[in-house]
């Protein structure tokens, strides 16, 4: 809602101040025939805010002023190898991350201020035999703020014909934490699929 529709009953709500940059970049260089080394790198930055006040039209007190701020910096990497039949890829990837609540017109603590490095190792690849194809995973996070969570998942497919493929999929993996959330830890999410 903006002023125009909320002072009549008695208060404002405007939320029409958002900022956001960010910045990428990407590095591939292949080894040969069978290997492939990426490097992905990005910056991110936000500033939202929200003003909430009382008033009537033309004597509007402005009584709050919430900023949520975050930025963050990562660089992944992946070295991949292999061919259309046995291949695996393997990465690193590292997070830092800086995130802000906080009521500007206030002297009080903010209500997070928080900032947490993450890390992340991971391997996945797939083998093909004839019309089977199988794709396992494995993941280590890190997080920071949440633990150490292990990821796995395994896929695999079957081509009956050119119209039929088989499939199946099983994962176990974990929901990520809001920077504001204190307990309870990360949720365990396992899924089975097939079709």
């Amino acid at each position: 809602m903006n002023e125009g529709n909320t002072t009549r009953w008695g208060f404002v709500h405007q939320n029409n101040e958002y900022r956001r940059s960010s910045g990428f970049l990407k590095f591939s260089k292949p080894f040969g025939d069978a290997f492939t080394l990426d490097i992905d790198g990005y910056v991110t930055d936000r500033d939202d805010r929200t003003k909430y006040g009382s008033g009537t039209p033309g004597a509007i007190v402005i009584m709050s002023n919430f900023a949520v701020q975050d930025s963050s910096r990562g660089l992944n990497s992946r070295l991949t190898w292999g061919d259309s039949h046995l291949n695996m890829v393997t990465g690193l990837e590292y997070t830092h991350v800086q995130a802000t609540y906080k009521n500007l017109m206030s002297t009080g603590a903010p209500e997070y201020d928080q900032g947490w490095n993450s890390w992340a190792l991971h391997g996945t690849g797939s083998y093909t035999r004839g019309r089977l194809t199988v794709v396992p995973g494995i993941r280590m996070d890190l997080t920071g703020i949440a633990g150490d969570n292990l990821s796995y998942t395994l896929g695999s497919s079957y081509v009956l014909d050119q119209n039929t493929t088989f499939r199946a999929y099983a994962a176990q993996g974990f929901t990520p934490m809001a920077p504001h959330t204190q307990s309870g830890g990360p949720q365990k999410l396992k899924t089975i699929q097939g079709g």
